[in-house]
């Protein structure tokens, strides 16, 4: 079948088809909250002054079965300054499904649009979504570079949460949460779940970043909080999300104060969560303890800093494409 393609400069614009971009992300396997509009116009609203935007889209008759929406930009390898292509939301995503229904034929021309709308030193997509076991639709890309790498950054287990995940769990896992339950209610914290809306989610998003700052991430000075420019995708973010409902915050408050706090971002039965823990009046561990096993009703949670999806194994993999 013919592919049309189609450039666009912004997910704002008027010729960007949202409608369409939202049907082709429900048929994509293993989307997360990073693939959602809101999500990425934050990110195209936080983009530096020397990065610019290109949208790729591909047609086949009505449908849209291709939108990848890449960063150009300069950066130093070896010395050298070259241009680099990333995907929209590096490098605050932490997982990405490419939205592409194409076959290596197809994908093949998309490659060859890209190389001659916006020409490039090397491709990288980073914190792709590769189930365990299936061919990557980048393979064609790969064999038409000079030079093509795929390189695993991290393995994520993934758990589908059972009735049997809500009862008590056992051994010194079960010792260790009861003794951090216990110093918890002497200290006379109490926890709160919150589903916010645009309007709450701006005071929630002033708590957590102070409660990063107060943790290692703002010491470090790692944290999604860090820096202005993150500060401000942050807050475009979150608002958005929380605008559709997909924001969930389980908080640990200590004399009014916020010791801990876990958000979730949701999409469709996926979600992405993240644990702050501050050094304030109690141990972290059984702050971050509390928070985790409290955790998001409705069939999802995790523990620490991670992600749940179904499926056996998510890849993540730094995938790098030179130009021929």
């Amino acid at each position: 079948m013919t592919i049309r393609f189609q450039w666009c400069r912004s997910l704002g614009a008027t010729e960007f088809p949202a409608s369409a971009y939202e049907q082709l992300r429900t048929r994509v396997a293993d989307t997360t909250p990073f693939n959602t509009l809101a999500w990425l116009q934050a990110a195209e609203f936080a983009l530096l002054p020397d990065q610019h935007l290109h949208v790729l889209l591909g047609w086949q008759d009505q449908d849209l079965s291709l939108c990848l929406p890449l960063v150009s930009g300069p950066e130093r390898i070896g010395g050298l300054r070259f241009r680099v292509l990333h995907h929209l939301g590096y490098p605050l995503a932490d997982r990405i499904a490419l939205l592409a229904r194409l076959d290596a034929e197809g994908m093949g021309q998309a490659l060859m649009q890209i190389r001659q709308e916006v020409p490039h030193a090397m491709l990288q997509l980073n914190e792709v979504v590769e189930p365990v076991g299936e061919q990557s639709v980048l393979s064609a890309w790969m064999a038409l570079s000079s030079t093509g790498e795929r390189r695993l950054s991290c393995r994520v287990p993934v758990h589908l949460i059972s009735d049997s995940d809500h009862q008590e769990i056992s051994g010194d896992p079960r010792y260790k949460l009861r003794r951090a339950r216990k110093r918890i209610a002497a200290c006379g914290a109490r926890i709160q779940r919150v589903t916010p809306d645009a309007i709450g989610m701006g005071p929630l998003l002033r708590t957590l970043a102070e409660v990063e700052a107060a943790s290692w991430k703002g010491e470090e000075g790692v944290g999604i909080f860090s820096d202005p420019m993150r500060r401000q995708w942050m807050n475009h973010a979150f608002t958005a999300l929380a605008a559709e409902g997909l924001v969930r915050v389980v908080m640990l408050e200590l004399d009014g104060t916020a010791s801990a706090i876990a958000s979730a971002c949701w999409s469709r039965d996926a979600c992405t969560t993240t644990t702050w823990r501050s050094c304030r009046s109690m141990p972290t561990w059984a702050a971050a303890g509390y928070c985790s096993k409290s955790g998001f009703a409705g069939g999802w949670m995790t523990t620490g800093t991670g992600s749940m999806h179904p499926g056996s194994a998510w890849k993540t993999p730094v995938i790098n494409c030179m130009s021929a």
